[in-house]
């Protein structure tokens, strides 16, 4: 059975702090612990949670994400808990749209307190574009120590007034915002304000922002011609999974210092953290030993070339792709796999509009009929996607 007491005290700090627009990730945390237990915990009358109002709270975020909509209102009657208000104004905005129960509720909540709800209040002041109200709610989250508020402000005035954007970026990367402390440090980097850009790039690398270690790993390289630092944050953005920091670490030891092993083993390392540009490149290197070599060793490169190419298409790299077709029409002279290559492109180029578009019209495809060709793309899983497909062309 789930320990309760422990899954209350670890996600209470979501109630206090964190907007409900991260519900699904909240979602998905509670669910690694074990939410179906507390969830019987509670169906088979083991507590009473009737005055508890944390319980009734995860148990109603619980029902809200699997849509049992009427048992959360159930759940939620005669409660005026500042949170649960919140959870209810955000349910009347995003299913019900019942916009003067929403108002309501968020106005409700707002007044005792509870920044998230001054947070969805500004959100929707700015889809109605009601820039004045979204600003007052905004800065009243602020006030109240929320981050994401600090962030869309910061973003807003990022091309109307630089100076707006800077203060209010400051302030939630001093709230603890990885996000406008890199905004910052790439600020600082453009107008080659090192020193400051160092600083916030520290504040993040706190963080363990493994993009942050790369990113100044490449800047002491590429500004300071700093081996030993750059080495240094880039082994660090390495031990936290960085493909990119891998990537950049093989192309130094082959070009820098002409270490093929060593330029393998990080590729090798960034293919096994789904990097498709890593066996591109692999693919890339191996290509170029096929055409260097004398005749009998050239299908032991060939294989090795047509190895990671396909690892990288696989992957949805489409420059894998193209390489592919010019080598089996210029090197082998294979017309059937030139076609087969040739075309390829084209359904990977469609899916990925076909996503991007999904994207901005999910509500369309959520109404569309569930046998649409279109519907099955979306919806696979991409890596599947993208296997499946090219498996259907290899056979071709």
């Amino acid at each position: 059975m789930v320990n309760i007491n422990r899954l209350l005290r670890k996600y209470q700090k979501y109630i206090d702090n964190n907007f409900i627009k991260n519900y699904r990730y909240l979602y998905l945390s509670i669910l690694r612990e074990n939410i179906e237990s507390f969830r019987q915990f509670i169906l088979n009358n083991q507590i009473d949670y009737g005055n508890n109002i944390t319980f009734r709270y995860f148990y109603g975020l619980y029902l809200f994400c699997v849509k049992d909509y009427n048992r959360m209102m159930e759940t939620f009657v005669g409660i005026n808990e500042p949170n649960i208000l919140n959870l209810l104004g955000y349910y009347h905005m995003t299913v019900s749209n019942d916009e003067e129960t929403m108002r309501s509720c968020f106005i409700s909540a707002a007044r005792a307190g509870n920044s998230n709800a001054m947070y969805n209040l500004a959100q929707y002041s700015k889809k109605k574009r009601d820039y004045k109200n979204m600003k007052k709610y905004y800065n009243m989250a602020i006030d109240y120590g929320n981050i994401d508020a600090a962030e869309e402000m910061a973003l807003f005035y990022e091309n109307k007034d630089r100076g707006q954007m800077l203060d209010y970026a400051e302030t939630a990367a001093n709230m603890g915002s990885i996000k406008m402390m890199r905004k910052l440090a790439n600020y600082y980097r453009y107008k080659n304000y090192y020193e400051d850009m160092k600083d916030y790039y520290l504040m993040a690398i706190e963080k363990n922002c493994s993009i942050s270690m790369y990113e100044l790993g490449i800047y002491y390289d590429k500004v300071e011609n700093n081996a030993i630092m750059m080495l240094g944050y880039l082994t660090m953005a390495i031990k936290l999974k960085n493909a990119d920091a891998m990537c950049y670490l093989a192309e130094y030891y082959i070009q820098e210092e002409k270490n093929i092993l060593e330029m393998i083993k990080y590729y090798e390392m960034a293919i096994s953290h789904n990097c498709n540009m890593a066996a591109y490149r692999l693919g890339m290197y191996y290509e170029s030993k096929a055409e260097s070599t004398h005749d009998g060793e050239i299908n032991e490169y060939t294989t090795l070339m047509k190895e990671y190419y396909i690892c990288a298409i696989n992957m949805g790299c489409i420059y894998s792709i193209y390489n592919l077709k010019q080598y089996c029409l210029i090197k082998e002279q294979n017309e059937q796999n030139y076609y087969k290559y040739l075309y390829l492109p084209r359904f990977l180029t469609l899916i990925l509009c076909l996503r991007r578009y999904n994207n901005k019209n999910e509500k369309k495809y959520k109404n569309t009929s569930k046998n649409t060709i279109e519907r099955k793309i979306i919806f696979l899983p991409e890596e599947i996607l993208y296997h499946l497909i090219f498996m259907e062309y290899m056979q071709w």
